[in-house]
C-alpha cells in the first residue's frame, strides 16, 4: 500500500504527523488517517456542503478510517496521540459548562419583587465519544 502523501496536509498538520509518528513509533498515514478523523469529528454536523448548484445533494462532514493491524502495532497510541488536543479542549469546556451550571442553580435566588426565573442552562459540547452503544450517546 502507498504511503500518505504528506506534502498534502497543512503545514501544522504535517509537522505534527512527522514529530509524532517518530515518538509513537508509528506509520505516518496511520497517524495522518486518525488526525483527519479527529479534525471530521471536532467539527459540527449539522451543516453541510452542497456538492451540485441545482442539485439536492447535501455532504456533511463524516469521515470513518478503519486502522487496521496485528495486535501490538500501535494503534491505540496512534489514536489517543490523534486526539489528545482534542480531548483537552472538551475538558476545558465541560469545565465552563460545569461552572456555567453552578452559577445557573445559584441563580434561583429572590428578589424584593419574587422570585426570579433562572435563565436556561449552558449545554455541554461534545466532540468525541469512545462509546458508540445508543444509550451513552444520547444527549
Amino acid at each position: 500500500m502507498p504511503d500518505f502523501p504528506l506534502d498534502v496536509l497543512p503545514t501544522g498538520v504535517r509537522q505534527f504527523v512527522e514529530t509524532q509518528s517518530a515518538v509513537v513509533g508509528c506509520d505516518p498515514s496511520a497517524l495522518t488517517m486518525a488526525a483527519l478523523v479527529n479534525f471530521s469529528a471536532a467539527l459540527d454536523h449539522r451543516f453541510g456542503l452542497k456538492l451540485m448548484r441545482n442539485g439536492d445533494w447535501w455532504a456533511s462532514p463524516r469521515l470513518w478510517v478503519l486502522l487496521v493491524g496485528d495486535p501490538s502495532r500501535k494503534k491505540t497510541p496512534i489514536i489517543n496521540t490523534a486526539i489528545r488536543e482534542l480531548e483537552k479542549h472538551q475538558d476545558r469546556l465541560r469545565d465552563e459548562y460545569e461552572a456555567a451550571l453552578a452559577r445557573h442553580l445559584q441563580a434561583g435566588g429572590e428578589l424584593k419583587d419574587g422570585p426570579i426565573k433562572p435563565p436556561a442552562p449552558a449545554r455541554c459540547e461534545r466532540y468525541h465519544h469512545r462509546d458508540a452503544r445508543r444509550n451513552p450517546v444520547s444527549p
